[in-house]
């Protein structure tokens, strides 16, 4: 089992693009911050990929 699986599994809940925005309101664009930073995002635990869907991680994100 990877660190990243173990964050993932310390997680309460990993949240939709949209609801991240609207729960945490991040300074940031996410979608552009997704698009610049993905492979970094998914090698940090922060980002998941369930089919077509992306999650975020609010706790490894920092928002948590």
């Amino acid at each position: 089992m990877t660190s990243h699986q173990l964050n993932h599994q310390n997680s309460d809940r990993l949240l939709s693009v949209e609801e991240f925005k609207e729960k945490q309101m991040p300074p940031i664009n996410m979608r552009w911050a997704i698009q610049k930073n993905y492979t970094e995002m998914v090698e940090a635990g922060v980002l998941f990929r369930y089919g077509r869907k992306i999650l975020i991680d609010p706790d490894t994100f920092g928002f948590g």
